[in-house]
């Protein structure tokens, strides 16, 4: 069952990993796009520095402008800090007419690139820079905000553009997101069917085991034939009934359903009323001595499938543990009441005193207590397990 889930898990983190390397390859362009510009632009840049070079602070011109050019590639790093450079860089210098163009293209790069990748507040803090910025370069062109109305002719445009790439980025994410989601989904439902079936197995074809093992022993010793005949006949029957639930449940668990399906009905009886019944009959046959205080077959009707049949269970699991570790000379006392908003079943029994013996590592799974607690706390109510002076008490109660 680890093996499953751990697979599933598995395939998930596979799925998780490729989808974000799908998501990335926008990105990786972005980032080789940007380098290309930079180079693209110094290259540009130098007859600009050329022409500047015996010019009055040329060298811190120079520098600027250089910074301005390579910023596009320091925006693969940190774009607020490169958004920073650019602005401080291109306004250093005094050669603003033969750049501004250039200058132009590295602003809406900006907006573009802020507008895509960048959360809220990095927009809010570069949109009204850039404003700003261009205004400050329209003021040192002509006095006029003429570059400032050319830069917003450019911007906007290209603002709404970036606006619906991001929007279809964060859909496309959200979708994405959904299926990794579903695929986790579906594959929880599918370890926790298996988990079910896995309690299924346990509940009944362990039960089963467990009374073809009592039979075998209590028959043993035994030299009447009839009783032999009989203990071997019994024995039969609970093999080939334990045989048929082991083949129902792992044929579910090898199929490889891409849709979790439900956990197959047993063959064997299924309402409470019935497995106790089956139960206390067995138990009777090897010896013990039950009294049962039961509610009447009409009673019955008025539990609803869902407990009656976790009840089924919780009785065929108890009196697996009483055939295995109960007193035969005491009595073992089980007690099924209905009442009004709850189902109360307890079950008493001595613990057999016995010298002690080595047990295998495996004579006892511990799994049926276990799935007692579960299947009780699955349905919202509440088990009792556990010894009481020289008994062993099962109370479990269940809403109604």
């Amino acid at each position: 069952m680890q093996k499953g889930a751990g697979g599933g898990e598995a395939t998930v983190l596979k799925n998780s990993a490729a989808s974000r390397q799908g998501r990335d390859w926008p990105r990786r362009a972005t980032h080789l796009f940007l380098c290309l510009t930079s180079l693209a632009l110094v290259i540009d840049f130098i007859p600009v520095l050329v022409g500047t070079q015996d010019e009055p602070d040329a060298i811190a011109a120079s520098a600027g402008y250089l910074a301005a050019c390579l910023a596009p590639v320091m925006a693969i790093f940190h774009r607020p800090t490169a958004l920073a450079v650019f602005i401080v860089g291109s306004l250093v210098g005094p050669h603003i007419v033969e750049t501004a163009g250039l200058l132009t293209f590295i602003a809406i790069l900006f907006l573009a690139l802020t507008i895509l990748f960048g959360s809220r507040r990095e927009m809010l803090l570069a949109v009204p820079a850039l404003v700003l910025w261009s205004t400050s370069v329209s003021l040192r062109l002509d006095g006029t905000l003429a570059f400032l109305v050319t830069y917003l002719l450019f911007a906007l445009p290209t603002g709404a553009l970036a606006s619906v790439g991001r929007h279809m980025r964060r859909q496309a994410h959200r979708a994405q997101q959904r299926l990794i989601q579903a695929e986790a989904d579906r594959r929880t439902a599918i370890r926790r069917q298996r988990e079910a079936l896995a309690r299924e197995l346990h509940d009944v074809v362990a039960h089963e085991l467990t009374v073809i093992s009592m039979l075998a022993g209590a028959r043993r010793s035994s030299t009447d034939v009839d009783a032999l005949q009989e203990g071997l006949s019994s024995t039969r029957e609970h093999a080939v009934q334990g045989l048929r639930e082991l083949r129902t449940l792992l044929g579910v668990l090898r199929a490889e359903s891409t849709q979790p399906t439900p956990p197959p009905a047993p063959e064997g009886p299924a309402d409470a009323a019935a497995v106790l019944s089956d139960v206390v009959h067995q138990a009777r046959a090897l010896g013990f001595d039950v009294r049962t205080s039961t509610p009447d077959e009409a009673a019955w009707e008025t539990v609803s499938r869902t407990i009656n049949e976790s009840l089924a269970r919780i009785l065929r699991e108890a009196f697996s543990n009483i055939l295995k570790y109960a007193d035969r000379s005491a009595p073992v006392v089980v007690q099924v009441e209905l009442r009004p908003h709850e189902v109360r079943c307890l079950l008493e029994n001595r613990i057999r005193r016995e010298p002690w013996q080595p047990r295998s590592k495996d004579s006892s799974s511990r799994l049926g207590v276990a799935g007692l607690h579960e299947r009780a706390a699955l349905l919202g109510g509440t088990a009792e397990i556990g010894p009481l002076g020289e008994l062993w008490r099962v109370d479990v109660r269940l809403p109604a």
